[in-house]
């Protein structure tokens, strides 16, 4: 019976236990998530600066609080083609022990105007805690359309410089591309500079067409000057810019810093650009239904796109180089131009004669740095001096060519004695102060006491480098000897056979592996239909990723592309002649049954619908992404 008791109170503590952890989790979360809501309210608009006439744009208003009664202001000089459209989301964070949590709340419009003109959104009311919150009014400018509707985003080229590769026609008459829709220009920082001064080239390309990519590229050499490419991103992005009154979609093809190597007037030969355009070919009747006519004009459903290539040239720009003033030059003066500091070290000042030291001169500063190969560096004539080691850290960047040059000398000093190393003195000519500056590092005083002929120490120099002065001793090699016997004859031998073999074997393999490779890449057709599915899983990759970033026009953009373009390139189907009743016409053709012929084609109808269909954006975008996976997966496996 004690027993029975004892058990019966350890399982009535452990039950107690249980319920106090769970009281203490409980606050703590309870702690942490009101720690979360303790932050300040904020309630915002979200709005472009600038849109086109016609052009659908989003204003999104956001409170990271829940309230209620929300209304919206008067979009005058608007139309509201949807809105307003509620969604919230949350995110809980546990960093190092703490927790945080974010909540938004969005209310979006979908807005278009046909006027220009610069037009103001006023505020918006939120009920927040018993309180009204008002967001701050904007203005939105209006400028002229883009005569075409532009395509935005990425345009895809492979690595910048190269050819970049299009699908589709490109052929056809490319005179309906006037020079106002389509044009590169050369952009200076400054149109009059210094010999020597940096200058930022830019070179852009404007568009109010669809923009597919660049069939080629050629950038001009520069004559006259020293460049240094500053880096650009692999992938070019198109953004908008206005104009004169136009909006354009514009991407940065190159970035050069220039120092010029001559005075007078330089002139920056045009850069050539071959683009490939989208144009439509045709369409279909309109009915007079602004809302059917826009839908089924779509180039998926009846009328016809076409890439064209479009070769576009830049106006050559002259600069003004003035020379640098002759007043007041020093003498040891080299062309630096910019700003620059100047700094000397040594490793030691005590040492033995015949020991090494390291004499160290770091320039930094912003200018032609990549220009200077030496300094005037003195040394006591009773120093052994080796060639410097130059170490350049020097980027260059939208700001200029900036960063670090060090020279680093090894000197063997070969009698005792005190000795003096000169300060190195560097001039350049000012950019600010419009003058030249001489600077001068520290000098430094070396004491070498007597050696004992024999031993030397060495920093940063190879072994091999150091004489000894007055000894008949040479360096010992060092690594296995190369032996051979006496009377042995490498030919005959198996190894001599070998190497007489292998290189015609190799040479035959590659021929024909070359051959065969030529004969793929000139069938064109064949060749696309074979990639046309490792190009569809990378849009979808390319979608997949939108999704995540919830960008829900690229995301479509790529999901239509991936599911038109793998019928294009798998059933032999030009783009131009691309449509609903083509594609079905020849997936039927192909034995595919005609249920997954119409889970296909819905997808793409689908796809379209939910570009501007209201509701949830992010359901309908996961949705349509697995439903594309299915059916290009399940296409296949019935073409193989």
């Amino acid at each position: 019976m004690i027993m029975k008791e004892t058990i019966h109170h350890k399982s009535r503590a452990g039950r107690n236990i249980k319920k106090f952890v769970f009281l203490l989790i409980a606050l703590a979360l309870f702690l942490g998530l009101k720690a979360g809501h303790a932050e300040e309210i904020r309630f915002y608009i979200s709005a472009p600066t600038t849109v086109g006439v016609g052009e659908q744009f989003r204003v999104t208003f956001t409170s990271n609080t829940a309230g209620k009664d929300f209304h919206g202001p008067t979009f005058k000089g608007f139309s509201v083609l949807s809105g307003p459209n509620q969604s919230s989301s949350s995110n809980i964070q546990f960093i190092n022990g703490s927790m945080t949590q974010s909540i938004s709340y969005t209310f979006t419009y979908i807005l278009t105007t046909d006027k220009e003109g610069t037009y103001e959104i006023g505020s918006a009311t939120f009920n927040i805690g018993g309180q009204n919150f008002k967001s701050q009014p904007v203005k939105i400018q209006v400028v002229k359309g883009n005569a075409a509707r532009s395509q935005g985003g990425n345009v895809q080229q492979g690595r910048r410089g190269q050819q970049g590769s299009s699908q589709g026609n490109t052929g056809g008459n490319n005179a309906a591309i006037s020079a106002n829709d389509l044009f590169v220009k050369t952009i200076v920082s400054k149109p009059e500079a210094y010999q020597g001064e940096q200058i930022l080239v830019t070179q852009k390309i404007y568009s109010r067409v669809s923009l597919v990519g660049f069939e080629d590229i050629k950038y001009p050499a520069f004559s006259g000057f020293w460049s240094s490419e500053v880096k650009m991103p692999e992938q070019i992005s198109l953004k908008k810019e206005n104009v004169n009154g136009v909006m354009y979609n514009v991407a940065e093809l190159k970035k050069t810093i220039l120092f010029a190597q001559k005075s007078g007037n330089l002139t920056l030969e045009p850069i050539s650009v071959t683009a490939v355009v989208q144009v439509r070919t045709q369409g279909r009747a309109r009915t007079g239904d602004p809302m059917f006519d826009n839908f089924f004009n779509d180039p998926f459903f009846g009328s016809s796109v076409q890439n064209v290539k479009k070769e576009v040239k830049s106006a050559p720009v002259t600069i003004k180089i003035k020379p640098l003033p002759s007043n007041g030059q020093p003498a040891d003066f080299n062309g630096s131009v910019g700003t620059f500091s100047i700094k000397a070290s040594v490793d030691k000042q005590e040492l033995k004669a015949n020991d090494a030291i390291n004499y160290k001169v770091s320039l930094s500063g912003s200018g032609n740095l990549e220009l200077i190969d030496k300094l005037n560096v003195k040394f006591p004539s009773d120093f052994e001096v080796y060639d410097p080691k130059i170490t350049k850290n020097i980027a260059a960047s939208a700001g200029g060519v900036s960063g670090t040059m060090t020279f680093e000398y090894l000197v063997i000093p070969r009698n005792p004695g005190k000795f003096r190393i000169e300060p190195v003195t560097f001039s350049f000519f000012d950019l600010a102060k419009k003058s030249y500056v001489n600077l001068s590092t520290s000098d430094f005083t070396i004491n070498v006491g007597k050696g004992d002929g024999t031993s030397v120490t060495y920093a940063g120099m190879n072994k091999e480098d150091i004489k000894y002065l007055g000894s008949d001793i040479r360096f010992v090699k060092t690594g296995n000897p190369l032996l051979t016997l006496i009377g042995y004859s490498f030919f005959n031998t198996w190894l001599f056979w070998l190497l007489v073999i292998i290189p015609p074997a190799l040479f035959t393999m590659v021929m024909i592996i070359w051959r065969r490779r030529v004969r793929l890449l000139s069938d064109k057709s064949l060749l696309k239909n074979r990639k046309a599915t490792s190009v569809a899983q990378k849009r979808l990759k390319k979608a997949g990723e939108h999704l995540r970033k919830k960008e829900e026009e690229v995301f479509y953009i790529e999901i239509s592309q991936a599911l038109w373009g793998y019928l294009s390139d798998k059933l032999y189907i030009p783009p131009a002649s691309l449509s609903a009743e083509t594609a079905e016409e020849a997936l039927l053709k192909g034995k595919i049954p005609e249920e997954l012929v119409r889970q296909y084609l819905d997808t793409i109808r689908n796809c379209e619908f939910a570009r501007f269909a209201p509701g949830q954006k992010e359901e309908k975008m996961e949705t349509l992404y697995q439903q594309a996976m299915k059916v290009i997966t399940a296409t296949e496996k019935e073409l193989k």
